[in-house]
């Protein structure tokens, strides 16, 4: 992924972290792998990752900005984790 792409990406990401009201968005890795942001107080914001404490858990998701390929909003959608 080019750098242009990946700051378009981080850019999404920062605008859906910050709505207000916060609607949950999940991202997709190039993997297949894909995560439901459902709070926006679990997802920190680093140059060139994100960090992501999974919800009811000790988890903790390392996601290299280079290596998301869709975020998706998932707006009013009720979702399931």
């Amino acid at each position: 992924m080019a750098a242009e792409e990946e700051l378009g990406i981080l850019q999404i990401i920062r605008e859906l972290r910050s709505r207000t009201p916060f609607n949950p968005f999940r991202i997709v890795m190039g993997s297949g792998e894909s995560h439901v942001v459902e709070n926006s107080e679990l997802l920190a914001i680093g140059q060139s990752q994100l960090i992501y404490c999974k919800p009811h858990s000790d988890r903790v998701v390392y996601l290299r900005l280079n290596q998301i390929s869709e975020v998706e909003d998932l707006g009013d959608k009720r979702v399931a984790s």
